[in-house]
């Protein structure tokens, strides 16, 4: 009797191992079909997917040019991370049944998102390149990395706000972030 359902748990075991696989595959498929066979991030885009780092939009697919919020960008370090402690102090402008408000309080309390000026978050709005690279400039600890001011080679470096000037100037130094190939960084430009 035992042998018996041993082997009924095997073929279960084996048929869900299947089931997953094909799943897998069949939404990374359609992932895949969402993006331009040339865009110039797509193995990334996919691998990112594939390890569940960003999940596309709530119908499944990656709109890779798409202008993303803060609160996405929130998500993705996370992810990245591995962040999961979270603040007990929530921003304002955010209420507990919002998609991000569990991403918001896992970036605060990383130290990496600290919001505006009466604990606002601004999470729905789209994020320039400048905002970006201050969080980023605060998840790799490069504040206080050295004292002397990075140099920056940007054709448009006078555009950097003045808050982002060393968050850009560090990890572009560090190789973290880079210009457009005309030698412009667009620090206003929103992120995709």
């Amino acid at each position: 009797m035992w042998y018996l359902v041993s082997k009924v748990i095997k073929k279960i075991s084996a048929a869900l191992v299947v089931l997953v696989m094909t799943t897998s595959i069949l939404v990374t498929s359609f992932a895949a079909q969402s993006i331009s066979e040339t865009h110039w991030a797509k193995e990334k885009i996919l691998k990112w997917f594939d390890l569940g780092i960003i999940k596309g939009s709530g119908s499944g697919d990656l709109r890779p040019d798409d202008n993303i919020t803060r609160a996405e960008v929130a998500t993705i370090i996370n992810n990245v991370f591995g962040f999961v402690s979270k603040s007990s102090l929530q921003f304002t402008d955010v209420k507990s049944n919002d998609w991000y408000a569990d991403e918001l309080l896992k970036a605060r309390e990383a130290g990496y998102y600290n919001g505006y000026t009466g604990n606002i978050s601004n999470a729905s709005s789209f994020i320039t390149r400048e905002d970006t690279s201050v969080m980023l400039l605060k998840v790799f600890n490069l504040e206080d990395s050295e004292s002397k001011e990075p140099s920056i080679s940007f054709k448009d470096s006078s555009n950097i706000s003045g808050y982002a000037i060393t968050a850009v100037g560090k990890l572009s130094e560090e190789g973290i972030i880079k210009g457009y190939p005309d030698g412009n960084f667009l620090p206003k430009a929103n992120i995709t």
